[in-house]
């Protein structure tokens, strides 16, 4: 079909071909040859999925799924996924995996969940591999097996999967389902990172500050929490603030040290609330306020932060030089 023109697959969809139906589908839906038209598209799948096409009743899922040429239908999205499913299809395997691991278009059923993405997995599906080894790490729909769960992240990640080759980095270096190797966890955090993966990217860079795996590199680390920062990661925010404030791979620079402390303390994280708090109390890269100081330092101390309890208390013992209850 990909080398008829538009004009003569239309003709065979016209006639009842029902691939030439389904790639006029894709044409419509793509843009191919003529104009997109997602109604068009949508239309040509259903009447090809009603006889039983396969790849057409996959689509047709995916249109009901997010609303494209119709109105979105949960429920018909997963009676068109299970359809093609059942005749093998792999994507429609790992989208009704979907569908019960989310609740959409039926309740929530790990169980089912586990079973469809295995389905899909055991041919190849990256993605339905990625889920699969989540359900084995969290025994989600199955038992746990950290085993299984590293040798189907190792499947998805040979295959370019961007998360699963975080995961195995995560499994080489802290020894689960395999022996530890943090030149592995390195390589892997590396594959994945280099294609923008915001987590991978703060892990390469305590790789590369804690010389795991690799040589001690705080300018490389600097470079790696900068990027994961950028795209939002608060973990790496801290850490980025805490290079300002050290100088680790860059020049001091309180300032800057603030912005990254406030970034992530705003999204909730405990040890750079605390962080905040200090800057705050001690005047670094901001003006001194008692008052935000205390309410970060607090903040920290309510997630368990215990520098953060034992900050507040020294707090309260200095405003209570008489030993005064704080009832008082």
């Amino acid at each position: 079909m990909e080398q008829l023109s538009f004009t003569q697959v239309k003709k065979l969809a016209e006639q009842g071909d029902i691939h030439a139906q389904t790639a006029l589908g894709i044409r419509y839906l793509e843009g191919s040859g003529t104009e997109q038209n997602p109604e068009l598209s949508f239309r040509w799948f259903k009447q090809a999925a009603e006889q039983g096409n396969v790849e057409a009743q996959f689509f047709l899922g995916a249109g009901y799924m997010e609303g494209i040429g119709t109105e979105k239908n949960p429920v018909l999205a997963l009676l068109w996924f299970q359809k093609a499913a059942e005749q093998g299809d792999a994507a429609a395997q790992r989208n009704l995996g979907f569908c019960y691991m989310q609740g959409n278009g039926t309740e929530k059923s790990m169980v089912r969940a586990f079973f469809w993405f295995k389905k899909a997995a055991e041919q190849g599906n990256a993605t339905a591999q990625y889920n699969l080894a989540l359900c084995y790490l969290q025994g989600n729909g199955t038992k746990k097996s950290p085993t299984l769960a590293f040798q189907w992240f190792q499947k998805a990640a040979n295959q370019d999967h961007v998360r699963a080759a975080c995961h195995l980095g995560f499994c080489y270096m802290q020894g689960d389902g395999t022996e530890k190797n943090p030149s592995l966890a390195f390589r892997y955090f590396k594959q994945s990172a280099e294609q923008g993966y915001a987590q991978a990217q703060r892990s390469l860079g305590l790789c590369y500050m804690e010389s795991i795996g690799t040589e001690k590199n705080p300018s490389l680390a600097f470079l790696w929490f900068q990027k994961a920062a950028d795209q939002g990661d608060d973990q790496a925010q801290a850490n980025l603030g805490i290079c300002y404030m050290a100088g680790l791979g860059t020049e001091k620079n309180t300032a800057l040290a603030f912005l990254w402390f406030k970034k992530a303390a705003e999204q909730g994280h405990a040890i750079a609330q605390y962080n905040l708090g200090i800057c705050y109390m001690e005047e670094l890269g901001t003006a001194k306020n008692s008052l935000e100081a205390e309410r970060w330092l607090r903040k920290a101390a309510e997630q368990g932060y215990m520098k953060a309890q034992a900050k507040l208390e020294a707090i309260n013992q200095t405003l209570q030089p008489f030993g005064l209850p704080s009832s008082f």
